[in-house]
């Protein structure tokens, strides 16, 4: 009797899980419809050397750009686009500029340098005219750079009352004179000790250029910080006060390439796409960003050592990492060079932040030493993401260094 009483409760008791665990299945199923579907992005069509998406962007991302929804596509009518030609390489970029017929917006022959004294060296190329009736004919704007980079020839100009009004008159009436736009600055060396009287030059030079309807552009080193240790030029960047000078500038262009120049010792990045980001971050707390223009490099720069030594190219992607200094300055190239290295070697290829870098080995045709070679260099891809960045923090434009065998690059 007992047995028979056991075996019956057992029955029982299983039917009743049975039963609760129906229940619990019906009970899941109802919540899952009733639940909204998990989101999922879709990151396939993003290219990771154009944009980058977050999807939970940490806080550090949140404060210094905007978050992105989908893929910024460029649209090149809204930044004014703009190239250096200088004097030695003119030919070739009057050829990129007529190659481009729809492309620029802005061009600036460097064809001036300064004096002692305070006035202009003309360093004209035999096609100025050219160059001229183009960018007239396509609406064009010409806006001739001047050079300088002796702090020494700029101080006798500074610290000399007349020398400092002469420069202003000479800057002035050249470019009234010759029917320019404007004028750009490119002055990479100045001292500390001449702060005040480089302010003083901006502002009557702003004053005379504006009364006459003209422009005045002023190029600076790259910045990233006020309390940065600038192992290049520190003066110069202590000098060149950004929200100061977009006070007297129309136009202001960040050369936003060097990170790691052609004297280092080891390759390295020209213009990694983080670091313009912090350039551009610290310009936005500085002028508004409808005053500047972001400038890219087009050129590529080749590290080179004795292949029988042993040495090694290793890439340096941090600047402070690249110590000590190199017997060999890097080679300089063009997009067109570069095509032509990429077409007739073989050897192995990275990228990091928006530029390519290609190790291999070739025997050099004028000594026949073997050498071991690094070459970092940007490409189409490169630059349209650098535009983008530019589009994307709404500035007024981009300029090129420098016209003239670029190869398609844009």
């Amino acid at each position: 009797m007992f047995n028979k009483l056991s075996h019956k409760k057992l029955i029982l008791v299983g039917l009743i899980v049975i039963l609760l665990l129906l229940i619990s299945i019906l009970t899941l199923c109802a919540l899952r419809r009733d639940a909204k579907p998990i989101e999922r992005t879709d990151r396939s069509h993003v290219k990771s050397q154009e944009v980058i998406i977050t999807i939970t962007p940490t806080l550090e991302a949140l404060t210094t750009q905007e978050v992105i929804k989908s893929e910024l596509v460029l649209d090149k009518n809204k930044l004014d686009v703009g190239g250096w030609m200088p004097t030695w390489a003119s030919q070739s970029g009057y050829n990129s500029l007529t190659a481009n017929p729809s492309y620029f917006d802005t061009i600036s022959p460097v064809w001036y340098e300064v004096r002692s004294d305070g006035s202009l060296n003309t360093k004209y190329p035999s096609n100025r005219t050219q160059i001229l009736s183009y960018g007239k004919t396509k609406n064009i704007r010409i806006l001739p750079t001047v050079g300088m980079f002796d702090h020494n020839l700029f101080s006798q100009v500074l610290q000399s009352p007349t020398n400092l009004q002469r420069h202003v008159d000479s800057i002035v009436s050249t470019v009234v004179s010759n029917g320019y736009q404007g004028i750009d600055l490119d002055y990479e060396s100045v001292s500390l000790a001449d702060k005040e009287l480089y302010y003083d030059f901006l502002s009557k030079l702003s004053s005379e250029l504006h009364r006459n309807d003209k422009i005045l552009i002023v190029t600076v080193l790259a910045k990233w910080g006020d309390n940065v240790r600038y192992s290049y030029r520190p003066e110069t960047r202590q000098v060149q006060d950004w929200a100061l000078i977009s006070k007297y500038a129309d136009e202001v262009r960040i050369m936003a390439y060097d990170y790691t120049y052609s004297g280092d010792k080891y390759p390295g990045p020209i213009g990694p796409t983080g670091w313009i980001n912090e350039v551009l971050e610290y310009a936005s707390q500085k002028m508004p960003p409808e005053k500047t223009v972001l400038g890219i490099h087009l050129y590529a720069y080749e590290w080179y050592q004795t292949a029988s030594t042993g040495a090694e190219l290793e890439l340096k992607t941090d600047s402070s990492q690249n110590t000590g200094s190199n017997p060999n300055s890097a080679r300089a190239y063009t997009y067109r060079n570069v095509l032509s290295i990429l077409q007739s070697n073989q050897g192995e290829s990275s990228t990091f932040e928006g530029e390519n870098v290609f190790f291999y080995t070739r025997k050099n045709d004028k000594t026949g030493v073997l050498e071991n070679r690094a070459l970092v260099y940007i490409s189409p891809n490169g630059v349209k993401e650098r535009m983008l960045l530019a589009q994307e923090y709404n500035l007024k434009g981009v300029v090129f260094w420098r016209l003239g065998d670029e190869g398609g690059i844009y």
